[in-house]
């Protein structure tokens, strides 16, 4: 079954002199899930209270959606398989994910 690996940053990194943000995320992570998903929508877990930055990557493609109670349809963001991507979240925000082409 495909997964939808989920890793949650507290944020981003920024530079010490400028502090400007820089194009990285701050070790460690607050927390991970795994979401398998087929074609029928699924949520992940809340995510947790300190979550601003998620890093998703999948092994199928998909689409997700985030939100408070989230669906995600064949119409929502699409992510490519073996796909690594950064988003901005809130706390508490679920990520729906679903299997599509």
């Amino acid at each position: 079954m495909p997964k939808l690996y989920i890793t949650e940053f507290a944020g981003g990194m920024t530079y010490p002199v400028s502090n400007a943000p820089a194009p990285a995320v701050a070790l460690p992570a607050v927390g991970t899930q795994v979401v398998s998903f087929t074609s029928a929508s699924t949520q992940s877990l809340a995510l947790g209270a300190s979550t601003r930055l998620v890093r998703l990557n999948t092994d199928a493609p998909c689409h997700i959606l985030v939100g408070g109670d989230p669906t995600a349809s064949l119409t929502s963001l699409r992510l490519s398989a073996e796909a690594t991507e950064y988003f901005g979240v809130r706390p508490g925000d679920k990520i729906a994910v679903i299997a599509g082409g």
